[in-house]
């Protein structure tokens, strides 16, 4: 599916999304945001992209808390609503190669629509290379008109190795998908894949990075 395609879809979509969408729908996590490895180090470069949240580090065998990485804003008459700024802001940028992601749906909450929508977010980083790194996406409970079940993004947590030198793009959230009889869907989506000339269809992306899972285990205070 095209960029084209999807921005064109999102404006026929309305969803509703759970109030706790930014505080992860019942998880906690530290505030702290992600720190970039010291200059030096073996390093890739990496594009996040959400409208929920994202959080990240490095993984050596067990589940610490992770640093914020990505936080969507609200929009609000065309501006950031101050109460409700994405994170980091402004945005970490690097000059990575052009975005190959489509364009992530604006997300309206189910009550205090007065401040505004949720955004897309986007922030560039340095992150360690040849190592284990976690990124680790929350609930998404979205809500169309009409159905009562609604739809849910599960929080998703992949672990990635990336090549020292390269870029990469990840993106983690909810866009829209066209059906040949009927109205656009919703669809989640985790993909993450290398920057490149010609970037594959993040949504039916042939090339997906490889990842594991984490095991679940939560480090103790001697391995932290």
């Amino acid at each position: 599916m095209s960029v084209p395609d999807v921005n064109r879809i999102r404006s026929s979509f309305f969803f509703v999304f759970c109030a706790l969408f930014l505080t992860g729908c019942g998880t906690h996590h530290p505030t702290a945001m992600f720190l970039e490895p010291e200059a030096g180090s073996s390093l890739a470069t990496v594009r996040l992209i959400t409208n929920g949240v994202v959080h990240g580090g490095e993984y050596d065998g067990c589940v610490a808390d992770l640093a914020l990485m990505l936080r969507a804003g609200r929009v609000k008459e065309g501006r950031y609503n101050p109460a409700h700024m994405p994170a980091p802001y402004p945005p970490a940028t690097l000059g990575l190669p052009g975005r190959k992601a489509p364009r992530l749906l604006d997300i309206w909450p189910g009550h205090r629509l007065a401040q505004g929508y949720f955004a897309e977010a986007i922030a560039e980083y340095s992150v360690p290379a040849a190592r284990p790194f976690m990124i680790k996406g929350s609930d998404i409970h979205a809500y169309a008109p009409g159905f009562s079940s609604g739809y849910v993004c599960r929080g998703e947590a992949r672990i990635y190795r990336f090549e020292a030198g390269r870029s990469y793009e990840i993106v983690v959230g909810m866009a829209a998908q066209p059906t040949q009889d009927g109205p656009a869907k919703p669809v989640c989506l985790f993909s993450a894949y290398e920057l490149g000339e010609n970037g594959p269809d993040v949504i039916e992306s042939p090339h997906p990075l490889s990842f594991s899972t984490p095991e679940g285990i939560r480090c103790n205070s001697t391995r932290r």
